[in-house]
């Protein structure tokens, strides 16, 4: 005969809800494990998302600011390369100018050069012209040309024909001497224009030369410009 069925009902009731409730506690137990793994799980989903959002709000803030920066860049370039263009374009306009003024002062050079040659002539005449002068002042001074002069002029009106023609030979000095002065006047004054002819050419070869020394500073500063956009900002982070 089986021992167990000596056992009452009651204690068969008793064993059995002792079981029931442990297998319960068992499972309760397990769930709250879960449970707290579920929650741990969450919570460090919840701070990696977190982490992530802020982190990508970072970069966006990041990217902003990078693009206002940019911004600020292009439209900078712009006003220097507008500006870059109008001095571009006047020195271009300059530089048509003095080749247009160029070209018609080597025209008015060249209607020149038989005028030039003969005022060449002319100052090889004076040169003997003076010469002569010179050797005459070697012979007398001019106190003593002027005095000569007078006593010449009193023997004209003194002595007869021969007397006449020697008076007049000094006669003939002293004139030359009054042709050599106003020939010399006219002489300094073409000088004088020429040398303003010179200048001019000058002038316009300076002009012409500072062309160049514009479009060098051109290509410099926008050189400079394009390294100074393309350095980073400090104060970007």
């Amino acid at each position: 005969m089986d021992p167990s069925d000596h056992n009452p009902p009651d204690e068969i009731e008793r064993k059995s809800n002792e079981a029931y409730q442990k297998v319960i506690g068992h499972l309760m137990n397990n769930a709250l494990v879960l449970n707290n793994e579920f929650q741990q799980r969450n919570e460090n989903a919840r701070n990696g998302h977190q982490a992530l959002l802020l982190k990508i709000s970072k970069s966006n803030e990041k990217l902003k600011r990078a693009n206002r920066r940019l911004k600020k860049k292009v439209i900078l370039r712009q006003k220097l390369l507008a500006n870059y263009e109008l001095r571009l374009a006047k020195s271009m306009a300059d530089l048509f100018a003095l080749r247009k003024e160029l070209a018609k002062l080597k025209e008015v050079k060249e209607s020149d050069n038989a005028r030039i040659e003969n005022l060449v002539g002319n100052v090889k005449r004076l040169k003997r012209k003076l010469l002569h002068l010179q050797r005459m002042d070697m012979e007398w001074n001019h106190d003593e040309f002027s005095i000569k002069v007078r006593e010449l002029k009193q023997e004209i009106y003194k002595v007869g024909k021969i007397h006449g023609l020697k008076g007049m030979h000094f006669v003939k000095d002293i004139n030359e001497r009054k042709e050599l002065e106003k020939e010399k006047t006219e002489l300094k004054q073409i000088e004088e224009e020429n040398e303003k002819f010179q200048q001019s050419i000058k002038n316009i070869e300076n002009r012409l030369a500072e062309i160049v020394p514009v479009n060098a500073n051109f290509e410099m500063d926008f050189m400079e410009t394009e390294h100074f956009l393309s350095e980073p900002s400090k104060t970007s982070e």
